[in-house]
């Protein structure tokens, strides 16, 4: 299981800013899988809160340590994976570049490209809120400020998080990937290395390679090694497999996030 950093837009890519409630990005060397190869912010719970809690088949696993008989293909094809919708009810609608009730955006990222150029546009609105919050724009854009005190704050935090929801809700086609399953690792490019792996909130995206560690190898969330597609590091310090039931197991026994219908396997 991983735990993600905040990041956020700058006119350059995207760039750690501190450990909170945002989304996963290309200079993010986190968890589970090595850099993204996505561009985006959003908001996303840490997913350590994603307890696994109980067995698909209802009853109590003892033991936590991920199963090593897994099969190398799950028969469930990961029918259970449901991909999160975007919450957009917090948004204010975009004033554009040229002004409006929002005022100027267009000078906002130094070089545009697809996505600050669809953020630009579109989430002018938001990112106003941001330019009128003390060091918003040093912390979330030119990243000219990256100290956790002045940028951890509730009213930057909350931009970050409209703003997330903005890009998720009008330029996900522009700034992020589409969602991946974890259980069958598609649409990740497997063959080059690309993992799909937890990207907070409930999210998941895929990440560039190195992405070796096999089922039941040891692995760190955090520095490395990361588990190949289809898995994810267990809390137990080895690679555990993405399940929907006890049938993508082996012998071992779908241990549920809290919510879901995804786990990984453990054994009984």
């Amino acid at each position: 299981m991983n735990f993600k950093v905040c990041v956020v837009v700058a006119s350059l890519g995207i760039f750690t800013l501190a450990a909170g409630a945002c989304g996963s990005a290309s200079s993010d060397t986190g968890s589970g899988g090595a850099a993204s190869s996505s561009i985006g912010v959003g908001p996303a719970s840490a997913t350590t809160a994603m307890v696994a809690v109980s067995s698909s088949t209802g009853g109590t696993v003892v033991k936590t340590d991920a199963s090593c008989d897994a099969p190398a293909v799950s028969p469930s094809k990961g029918a259970c994976f449901v991909p999160v919708e975007p919450d957009c009810t917090d948004l204010n609608g975009g004033g554009g570049a040229g002004g409006g009730p929002t005022g100027d955006c267009s000078k906002i990222f130094e070089k545009p490209n697809a996505c600050t150029t669809c953020l630009t546009n579109s989430c002018c609105s938001e990112l106003a809120v941001c330019k009128g919050i003390l060091n918003c724009v040093a912390c979330l854009i030119t990243q000219t400020e990256m100290d956790e005190k002045l940028c951890g704050t509730p009213e930057i935090d909350a931009a970050a998080t409209k703003l997330g929801h903005c890009q998720e809700c009008t330029c996900a086609t522009e700034c992020l990937q589409p969602p991946c399953n974890p259980v069958t690792n598609e649409p990740c490019d497997t063959g080059a290395g690309e993992a799909c792996d937890h990207a907070g909130g409930g999210k998941f995206q895929c990440y560039a390679a190195p992405n070796d560690a096999k089922l039941c190898e040891a692995c760190d969330e955090m520095g490395g090694p990361y588990c190949e597609g289809g898995h994810t590091c267990h809390p137990d310090g080895g690679c555990a497999k993405f399940c929907c039931n006890d049938g993508d197991c082996g012998t071992g026994t779908c241990e549920l996030y809290q919510g879901t219908m995804l786990g990984t396997c453990v054994k009984k």
